[in-house]
């Protein structure tokens, strides 16, 4: 597992209110993408189009509006970026993760001010997988592909058809 999976993982697990930004991935599928308002997109934003670049955690309460927040992070992360932050100045199609207890939304930087993004952190597949993935940590889509055990069980030819997709004749009996 990645350090920026391990973050992510922490981010979602921990009981501490923070944020994460999350920034588009430098696949060339994405290049359009950059920079563009929500009302140009073509498609949802989509979480496996995006990288996270940064977590950190609010020292002080959080005020229950976000816009406030959401306004004191983009200037923090263009004016005062913190030393360990390597992405580009935060920007338009950048996402920005605000945890606060168990409460997660998620906000899409747009050409004026943020817009939710209500799916973008409920993917419940990965939701799922990753909390209950047997195979290395691998994130794939497939939930728990480790190594399977053979059935040993000896079919009992009285319940068990032996040709289960084969079209049945109205005179055969029901087994």
């Amino acid at each position: 597992m990645s350090e920026l999976q391990m973050r992510e993982r922490s981010f979602l697990k921990e009981s501490f209110d923070g944020y994460a930004i999350y920034q588009l991935s430098s696949k060339p599928e994405n290049h359009l993408l950059r920079f563009a308002g929500l009302s140009e997109l073509e498609a949802p934003v989509q979480k496996d189009n995006y990288d996270l670049v940064y977590t950190g955690f609010f020292e002080h309460a959080v005020p229950a509006d976000p816009s406030s927040i959401l306004e004191r992070l983009y200037e923090r992360f263009n004016l005062d970026r913190p030393e360990d932050f390597h992405g580009h100045s935060l920007s338009v199609s950048d996402v920005i993760v605000l945890k606060h207890g168990a409460e997660i939304r998620s906000y899409y930087t747009d050409s004026f001010g943020f817009q939710e993004l209500p799916d973008f952190m409920n993917n419940p597949l990965r939701n799922a997988e990753l909390s209950v993935e047997d195979d290395m940590n691998m994130i794939d889509g497939i939930i728990n592909n480790g190594l399977k055990q053979e059935s040993t069980a000896i079919p009992d030819p009285k319940t068990d058809d032996p040709h289960p997709h084969r079209q049945k004749r109205s005179s055969e009996p029901e087994r």
